[in-house]
């Protein structure tokens, strides 16, 4: 899986013409064997996109993605969509056994990433802290 994640990694590097870098930051939980971190993905010392991948609390074969942002001026070049390839070989790497994730109904272009990645949509349900209709994905990593 590290050869698959450096050929993405590379792959970002020839979109931005560019050599990237991405950085691992642990975050703490109130397991200590739990793998998850936030990833930054950096290009010439620059944060090109960032996520994070936390275990689901309650059940340890769960990892959930959040936080997925690519920054303005890198959006539209294929990086979100190498990222979410990235994160899924990382959950696997890991030892989980499914990733789930959120992203509200009008995200178009989370919406495609994660319909071309073969996420399913498993729920909708509308959000009354913020009235956003929201979805809920998955991916059996088992698989």
């Amino acid at each position: 899986m590290k050869d698959k994640k450096q050929t993405i990694l590379d792959q970002i590097s020839e979109i931005l013409n560019s050599p990237v870098t991405i950085v691992m930051s642990k975050i703490t939980s109130g397991s200590e064997k739990a793998e998850q971190g936030r990833f930054e993905l950096k290009s010439e010392k620059k944060t090109i996109a960032y996520f994070d991948l936390v275990t689901l609390p309650g059940c340890c074969g769960v990892i959930v993605s959040m936080h997925s942002h690519v920054t303005y001026q890198h959006r539209q070049k294929g990086i979100g969509a190498l990222l979410n390839t990235y994160r899924i070989l990382q959950a696997k790497e890991w030892g989980y056994g499914a990733i789930i994730c959120t992203d509200i109904s009008t995200n178009h272009f989370q919406n495609r990433i994660l319909e071309k990645n073969k996420w399913l949509n498993i729920a909708q349900f509308n959000n009354p802290r913020t009235g956003n209709d929201v979805n809920i994905h998955f991916i059996d990593l088992n698989d």
